[in-house]
């Protein structure tokens, strides 16, 4: 019955959702067949080399191109937002809207009901993250697609430069983990701010919007201050973080032994030392789902108020 309850919660926060992972895959793909890069045109003036011109494209590939990123960043945002949303209003229907008598007849325990939105809510939000990675896959077949995911901190090298310069690699597969890791429990993380605050309104008998929106923000604030708090007593223990608050680049800096980077590009933050910070931000949010979990279960088993 569990599975049951997680394909329908499924079926609708995904019946929107669904739109968006299509439009944005599209606008990847557009983005892709219009990447140009510009051709420099030179002449040789009193023995050295000058730019006279540059050739670039029709006007109608540079618009569909710059309408097509643009795209992109909107659809990605507009993934996100709908699905937390579909998540949001799923549960406030289920649990207290025209549905919930329905849902609390059925012949299962609260603890199930729960279960099934908190494994429902993890799926949406990792379908969400499984779409966000192939785009970026198709990215990788573009020049200006790499340009993008370079500008992510996704990809490794320069692929503004020209000539010897120019060379693309990938990041370390920690890097990557961390970075999806991190992703998926902060929009986790967000979402359950949301059910909480659900829960909170409607348990203190204040179940207008304003006042459960209110009590998801307070806790996300509240979470996200003591976040704050933590990142800051490791900057103390660990100096490699203290980039963190704008404390001068130490010990964390990182110079490759790469002739091809340019001395602009050569000195940033060491790949490690990020891995490290994002995998200590997403045990923290993981820490703050689990126990979102057990105290939102803990208010639901003390009752609901339909009225």
């Amino acid at each position: 019955m569990l599975a049951k309850l997680i394909k329908y919660d499924l079926k609708y926060i995904l019946k929107t959702a669904r739109i968006f992972i299509v439009l944005l895959l599209a606008s990847v793909l557009i983005f892709n067949f219009t990447s140009y890069v510009p051709e420099l045109i030179t002449e040789i003036q009193d023995g050295q080399p000058n730019v006279v011109g540059e050739i670039v494209p029709p006007l109608i590939i540079q618009a569909l191109h710059g309408l097509a990123q643009f795209a992109i960043y909107a659809f990605i945002f507009a993934l996100v937002f709908i699905t937390i949303l579909s998540i949001w209003r799923r549960f406030k229907n289920n649990f207290y809207g025209d549905e919930a008598y329905l849902t609390h007849t059925l012949p299962l325990s609260r603890h199930t009901l729960w279960t099934a939105k908190f494994c429902s809510t993890f799926i949406a939000i990792a379908v969400v993250i499984l779409t966000l990675i192939f785009g970026c896959f198709l990215l990788s077949f573009s020049t200006n697609g790499l340009q993008l995911l370079e500008s992510f901190g996704l990809v490794y090298g320069c692929t503004h430069c020209v000539g010897d310069y120019y060379f693309v690699e990938p990041q370390s597969f920690s890097l990557y983990a961390s970075y999806i890791l991190l992703f998926f429990t902060q929009i986790s993380f967000i979402t359950f701010c949301g059910i909480t605050g659900i829960i909170i309104g409607h348990r203190t008998n204040r179940h207008q919007g304003c006042w459960s929106l209110l009590s998801g923000f307070t806790v996300y604030f509240i979470c996200g201050f003591l976040l704050i708090g933590i990142l800051y007593i490791i900057s103390l223990i660990n100096p490699d973080f203290s980039f963190i608050f704008g404390e001068p680049i130490s010990s964390g800096a990182y110079v490759p032994d790469d002739p091809r980077i340019p001395a602009r590009i050569s000195n940033f933050i060491n790949p490690e030392i990020i891995t490290q910070l994002f995998l200590i931000i997403a045990t923290v949010y993981l820490c703050y789902i689990i126990i979102q979990y057990f105290t939102s279960q803990k208010l639901l088993k003390k009752g609901i108020n339909l009225d």
